[in-house]
């Protein structure tokens, strides 16, 4: 592990982890919020990995602790920002806030305690650091939306070295009106007097119309109760201001601005809207923006969650806005790029990658610099991920708006129904700069206590070899509690960890390493896990297991690993360069880089070697998405449509969605239309996948449009039955088949009828689709 260097201005990733009966982060009935566990990440250039450098655990479970936090600002006056978080349903939902110190020795005893008044308080929903005071010490303010029958307050308690936990100032809802006052807050100057304003929202206002309270901090005093400014929902049952930013100048007037969503807009039918206001002297009560969520897609909720931030450092924030349920809960998240003309047209659309089901990407969003570039990056929490075990996905920023859509960095969560990614934050929390590279808990054993993995078994209920194969991380805890021995082998030698190197599930290589699993462990025919991660293509945990002392014992591993030298090394050795190992590969087949493929081949490597089960090198590069290998083994003549495997390169590079090799391929001739025994088209892929650019790319490159699977659905059945609205536009204009029928009669606009894609069945009924 590189040393950590002590450099300040880089922002740690925090991200929640919710409990077992949690349905998203905000919630109406706040007592269906879980408990929650904080973890903060050091993310680094785009080969960081993932490291819990801290965990902070709720005092008493179903607290909904940290479903409300907010950090970067300095509340002691020690020079660290500082990090504060809520937990509204402690002691009958009387609420209690926590506020830690940051700096380089933080720990996860919190250094100052808040409490709320009353029962039913929530004190803790939404919470805000920020100096209204102008003593240069960040004050702690706690809404608390409950109080006095949800007429809500707002609590504020000045920062300094000293501080108590007894509130100086104390805002209040409007009388005999339950708004819930104090549900989300945010501190700026948005008057542009250079004195820090506060804004407050009270979203059940007016039968949940929704209002934003401005209150003006005042030069040389502090900031007063009454309200200056308030802001209105359109319709009942909009939810005006349920989430607001209050953030940096989007025009370049020079002043800040105002971002409200409104998720249930209109009259709670959850399409969602987001109204951007121009901050200055002469603030207008109209929004001088108005972004509207997808026409046709209620129940997206845009707006849901939203973030005011400079990406590509022009001068002009830019507008990020979530939508977590649209699509069937797939989400996508959307970037409108600022500047003095700003429109409401997405410049980027964020969408999830991978599985389908329900993913919410853009519950949550969190904007900060995690690597050594200037530029702006973007977090964006996906809870729903793989049943409900969350996701959080990092996108860099980058000059001259050329931040694209694919995440950078990926961070998973540990359990199903963690809804891990609920919320994230991004504050530089310890003013830490990593050199490299930052690993789990900074290479302490991994803590594994029964606090961490509620509501589970005393004891296993699966073999450790199982759960480790299947990624079970949760039952590999419960062995390890269990006292299980991680160096157990089977009847074939194979430890637990060969088994999750087999099948790439590298949390769990992880959590087996930091708790003494042997590294070189050898099996009865001499592979070590080291061997299996190679095989399986999973080169983040061959990198994991060579750093903590894996050696690489093979000409074949030398080449996965794309060194050169030591592939020299064993061929200086008398190695064979087409030696086999123990499933027929060469190390042609292992080849990570064209260096090393194309000295293999100088030097007599066989360009069509099959392994045991048919597959050329060509299908093993695919596969492992290396382009360059690809290219120079093309170029060397091999057949780019090998299909003695039953399947060809394209195959392997459409399944891994490598799609730079995909079109490398295709542009060099491979049969876009080849369908293998019992798979679907490739076209089939791109669709399911939502992508539509790979779609455009495969049907321009002579793709069938009217392609079958084995129930005959073709691709114009999946995307109107997933509802991919641009897809199927694209299809029909394609001259797609709207008429063609599965096995089961069904048509694409009766699919499109049963999910209820009312304007995809529009759409087809023009071109001739009859119900």
């Amino acid at each position: 592990m590189d040393k950590i260097c002590s450099i300040t201005g880089i922002n740690l990733l925090a991200v929640f982890v919710l409990g077992a009966t949690v349905t998203s982060a905000r919630t109406t009935n706040v007592s269906e919020i879980g408990t929650l566990s904080l973890f903060l990440s050091l993310v680094v250039e785009s080969r960081g990995h993932q490291a819990a450098d801290k965990v902070f655990t709720a005092e008493v479970l179903g607290d909904a602790f940290g479903s409300y936090l907010d950090a970067g600002k300095d509340v002691d006056g020690d020079g660290q920002n500082d990090l504060l978080i809520g937990a509204p349903r402690h002691g009958s939902r009387k609420g209690r806030v926590y506020l830690f110190y940051g700096g380089p020795n933080m720990d996860t005893k919190p250094d100052k305690i808040f409490n709320g008044e009353e029962v039913g308080d929530l004190f803790g929903v939404g919470v805000v650091l920020g100096d209204i005071n102008g003593d240069r010490y960040a004050d702690v303010i706690v809404g608390a939306p409950g109080h006095n029958s949800e007429q809500g307050r707002v609590y504020v308690f000045h920062g300094g070295p000293e501080m108590d936990t007894n509130p100086d100032k104390v805002f209040s809802g409007e009388q005999d009106i339950s708004a819930g006052f104090g549900q989300w807050l945010n501190v700026g100057d948005l008057n542009g007097d250079q004195r820090p304003d506060l804004t407050v929202s009270a979203r059940g206002w007016d039968n949940f119309r929704g209002r934003v309270y401005v209150f003006y901090g005042s030069p040389g005093a502090d900031i007063d109760t009454t309200a200056d400014m308030i802001l209105d929902g359109e319709n009942p049952g909009d939810r005006f201001g349920c989430y607001h930013t209050l953030g940096n100048d989007v025009n370049g007037d020079g002043h800040q601005d105002l971002l409200v969503g409104a998720e249930s807009w209109p009259n709670d039918n959850k399409q969602g809207r987001a109204y951007l206001y121009y901050g200055g002297p002469n603030i207008s009560t109209e929004p001088n923006v108005i972004f509207t969520g997808e026409a046709g897609e209620p129940g997206g909720q845009f707006g849901y969650a939203n973030e005011l931030t400079d990406i590509d450092r022009d001068g002009f924030v830019d507008v990020i806005i979530g939508a977590p349920f649209l699509n069937g809960s797939r989400g996508r998240a959307y970037l409108f790029f600022g500047g003095p003309d700003m429109d409401n047209i997405a410049d980027r659309i964020f969408r999830p990658e991978g599985s389908s089901g329900p993913v919410q990407l853009g519950t949550a969003i969190a904007c900060g610099r995690m690597s050594r570039d200037p530029y702006t990056d973007i977090a964006l929490g996906s809870p729903g991920h793989s049943d409900y075990t969350g996701q959080a996905c990092v996108y860099h920023g980058g000059p001259g708006r050329s931040m694209d859509q694919i995440p950078d960095k990926v961070f998973e969560g540990e359990m199903s129904r963690s809804y891990f990614g609920a919320p994230v934050k991004l504050a530089d929390l310890n003013g830490d700069y990593t050199h490299g590279r930052v690993y789990l808990y900074h290479g302490e054993p991994l803590p594994v206590t029964k606090k961490f993995i509620p509501g589970l078994e005393d004891k296993p209920t699966k073999s450790l070899f199982q759960a480790a194969g299947e990624g079970d991380i949760q039952q590999v805890k419960l062995h390890i509690l269990s006292n299980t021995n991680v160096n157990e082998k089977t009847v074939s030698g194979d430890t637990a960890l060969h088994y999750a190197a087999k099948d790439g599930h590298k949390d769990v290589a992880e959590l087996l390493v930091v708790r003494g699993a042997n590294i070189n462990a050898e099996n009865a025919t001499g592979e070590t896990p080291l061997h299996y991660a190679s095989r399986g293509g999973h080169k983040d945990i061959a990198e994991l297991l060579i750093e903590r002392g894996a050696t690489i014992s093979t000409i074949h591993l030398a080449a996965f690993m794309g060194d050169l030298a030591k592939v020299k090394a064993f061929l200086q050795r008398g190695i064979n360069i087409n030696t086999q190992d123990s499933h027929g590969r060469t190390p042609l087949h292992y080849a990570a880089t064209a260096d090393v493929a194309g000295f293999l081949i100088s030097n007599g490597a066989d360009i069509h070697a099959e392994d045991k089960e048919g597959e050329t090198p060509l299908h093993t590069a695919a596969g492992a998405g290396c382009k360059d290998v690809v290219e120079l083994l093309i170029t060397k003549g091999v057949d780019v449509d090998a299909k003695k495997s039953g399947y060809t390169p394209l195959s392997w590079a459409i399944w891994r969605d490598h799609k730079d090799v995909i079109r490398s391929l295709i542009t060099h001739g491979a049969d876009v239309n080849f369908v293998a025994t019992d798979d679907w088209p490739f076209l089939h892929y791109a669709v399911w996948n939502d992508d539509k650019d790979l779609v455009e790319f495969l049907v321009n490159s002579g793709a069938k449009l009217d392609a079958k699977d084995e129930w005959d659905w073709t691709v114009l059945h999946y995307a109107a039955e997933q509802g991919y609205k641009d897809i199927v536009e694209y299809l029909v204009s394609k001259g797609a088949d709207v008429k063609a029928e599965t096995k089961g009669r069904r048509t694409p606009i009766q699919l499109a009828t049963d999910k209820g894609h009312t304007e995809i069945v529009g759409l087809l009924r023009k071109h001739g689709a009859k119900e």
